[in-house]
């Protein structure tokens, strides 16, 4: 799984990138990687490597929470209280 995390830290340090080009084509990578198995996997063991810096541990915080978010609002969970 450390090549998951590899792959998906270097398409979110690509997304940092002033060029648009680049930052459009890393925003595609992370958006199939989100339909692959074992992505949430990744990010959160991106969040949690030593090695990388704080920056790129914040983006994959937050492109694990837009991941979630996006899967409970498919699956009809969001929005729903509890009674």
């Amino acid at each position: 799984m450390a090549d998951g995390v590899n792959s998906v830290a270097a398409l979110l340090y690509a997304t940092l990138d002033p060029a648009p080009e680049k930052r459009q084509a890393a925003e595609a990578g992370l958006a199939a990687g989100a339909l692959q198995q074992g992505y949430a996997l990744a990010l959160t063991q991106a969040m949690l490597a030593p090695d990388l810096p704080p920056g790129l541990k914040q983006a994959a915080a937050l492109a694990l929470k837009l991941f979630v978010k996006v899967r409970a609002l498919r699956s009809g969970v969001a929005g729903r209280r509890r009674a």
